[in-house]
């Protein structure tokens, strides 16, 4: 049987990026130690650049052998770009919202009161968006943000126009 070190992140600052090499090393010798192997095949690396860096145009280290090199990373449940975006993140997570909606709506045609249905919105979908927004909002460009807030306005109106349609007779 073998073991994998899995959900393993390894940072290296770009003025470091030599030392690329040894800490792997270090981190599969780490895992020999502790019984466990690094998975290659699973591995991937990704190089961050300043999304607008256009006056200091870097070359990027060569890729480190066995790790494919990927363009979007998603750590710890958040998507990141290599130019430090979120915005692929922000559409996984509109889409799931969006699909969470079908509870609320169907718990409202089975006679379920507002302040249930509130509640529920509250569990599902506003939790879904809040989870790990301290992590990535910062990242967010003013589209991201305005998608966000337009689908919290769109929710919250059609929870007013749902609350109107069972108190008013």
């Amino acid at each position: 049987m073998t073991k994998y070190a899995d959900d393993t992140y390894l940072i290296i600052p770009a003025s470091n990026a030599n030392t690329c090499h040894s800490e792997i090393e270090h981190i599969e010798s780490w895992s020999t130690v502790n019984n466990l192997q690094l998975n290659r095949a699973k591995s991937s690396e990704i190089v961050f650049v300043r999304p607008k860096n256009n006056r200091n145009v870097t070359i990027p280290p060569p890729a480190v052998s066995g790790f494919r090199r990927v363009e979007n990373m998603k750590a710890l449940g958040v998507t990141f770009s290599r130019k430090f975006s979120v915005s692929s993140h922000v559409d996984e997570l509109l889409t799931k919202c969006s699909q969470s909606l079908f509870a609320p709506r169907t718990l409202r045609h089975h006679g379920l009161p507002q302040d249930a249905i509130q509640a529920v919105f509250q569990a599902v979908v506003v939790n879904k968006m809040t989870y790990t927004t301290p992590a990535w909002y910062g990242f967010t460009n003013a589209a991201d943000r305005r998608r966000l807030d337009s689908f919290l306005c769109a929710c919250s109106s059609r929870t007013m126009d749902a609350f109107r349609e069972t108190r008013i007779p």
